[in-house]
């Protein structure tokens, strides 16, 4: 067992996989016309634009994602703050 694996192991975290450093560098990306950013995470990663979105927001609970890429992590976790407001205001008004 490597030296890594084992303090893994020991403390609960771990580092990011080779597709969620990807997810991370294409959000960071700013993209122009609508769906661009949709097909460069289809093609960068083989996954579909929900299966994606839904790993980046599972990097919220990773400490190894906010220590090495904060202002991203920020911007998700603000997009994911307004996208839940915003559903729950929906939701609510229709009863």
């Amino acid at each position: 067992m490597s030296d890594a694996t084992q303090a893994a192991e020991t403390t609960g975290r771990r580092d990011l996989t080779a597709i969620e450093r990807e997810l991370l560098r294409i959000e960071a990306q700013a993209w122009g016309r609508l769906g661009a950013k949709e097909q460069a995470i289809y093609e960068a990663t083989g996954l579909s634009p929900t299966r994606a979105y839904q790993l980046v927001n599972g990097l919220l609970t990773l400490p190894a994602a906010w220590e090495q890429h904060p202002t991203i992590m920020r911007t998700i976790e603000y997009r994911q703050r307004r996208y839940s407001r915003s559903r729950t205001t929906r939701l609510t008004t229709r009863a």
